[in-house]
């Protein structure tokens, strides 16, 4: 992810922290790492971020206090957010290394630089020892980045590295499909939240992944989403292999995982009650979603599915269903 990704990130966890008035809460956790005359300077989100910024403890590849910080008041969805950016940043700087280690077997600074030229300022030529500070020379110059990768393609092209050519060009383009998926994603719950409200017979099926014993919640809404490689794929999975027939899922939205589900019939939806009370539900959840990348994440330990359908909601879909018959 870029810095500007970074700093998108930053503004809205800092409006959500401000929205949950949980600011003297997260500076109590930060003491120790905020001197008295910083600690003066925080009034909101933001400037608590700026202040981790300038003491080392928050940056683009230091998110490690930023985890806790969203722990400590549950807010799995931006957690969630925030491990996704970290994994790109990872897979990113992987890349980069692997690059960077092939061209400095060439031995051929010189040429190097030539091809980069352009793209290099005239002054910083001289500081330019290296592949390593050749690339941050270009990631200052804001040629090089996560996506702005066309310096290194013909960088490998001009020097023959097509291995190294080739997954420059498949990391591109899981960054187009991950983008081309948010994107589908945002607009299919516009368009379900602008019709919600027209629709009768409508539950929200709340799933909770976490840990068996201690129950920390361990993935969020936007990590189950982001395994599939389209939206439209998954809510067609989740209709085959989870719900009955007669239901429709509307949307999937973010805090847990909620699938909003529509049903046609008061029969259907008397089916997905009976279902939910007698735990196929579920199983039928756990089996879909419980990969093997989530037990991987649980480290070894059991993963605890809980789904929950308020009556309430249940009883006023059954109403207007009965009455939508009428």
């Amino acid at each position: 992810m870029s810095t500007s990704e970074y700093n998108s990130l930053l503004f809205e966890i800092s409006e959500r922290i401000d929205g949950l008035n949980a600011l003297q809460r997260l500076v109590f956790i930060c003491r120790g790492k905020l001197t008295q005359s910083g600690s003066g300077n925080v009034h909101d989100g933001l400037s608590l971020f700026k202040e981790l910024e300038e003491h080392g403890y928050l940056g683009v590849d230091r998110l490690k206090l930023m985890k806790e910080l969203l722990k400590s008041v549950k807010e799995w969805s931006l957690f969630g957010k925030v491990k996704k950016f970290e994994n790109k940043r990872k897979e990113y700087k992987g890349l980069l290394e692997k690059i960077i280690c092939a061209l400095d077997e060439l031995n051929d600074m010189e040429r190097l630089i030539t091809l980069c030229r352009g793209n290099i300022r005239d002054g910083n030529i001289g500081n330019i020892v290296d592949v390593r500070s050749l690339f941050e020379e270009l990631e200052n110059q804001e040629t090089l980045g996560i996506d702005c990768l066309d310096v290194v393609k013909v960088i490998l092209a001009e020097t023959g590295k097509t291995d190294l050519f080739k997954e420059v060009k498949e990391f591109e383009e899981r960054r187009d499909q991950e983008d081309g998926f948010e994107a589908k994603k945002a607009q299919a719950a516009a368009l379900a939240s602008s019709v919600r409200n027209s629709l009768i017979g409508v539950v929200n099926m709340k799933t909770v992944f976490k840990l068996f014993a201690g129950g920390l919640v361990i993935v969020s809404a936007s990590e189950v989403l982001s395994g599939w490689s389209s939206y439209e794929q998954l809510v067609a999975a989740v209709q085959n292999c989870v719900l009955p027939a007669g239901t429709n899922l509307v949307q999937i939205t973010d805090g847990c995982v909620c699938l909003t589900v529509q049903a046609e019939s008061l029969s259907a939806l008397t089916n997905l009650w009976k279902l939910y009370q007698d735990g196929t539900l579920q199983k039928r959840l756990y089996d879909f979603f419980v990969t093997d990348e989530m037990r991987r994440l649980a480290e070894g330990e059991d993963v605890e599915v809980n789904v929950t359908i308020e009556e309430e909601e249940y009883q006023k879909a059954c109403v207007e269903l009965i009455q939508g018959a009428q």
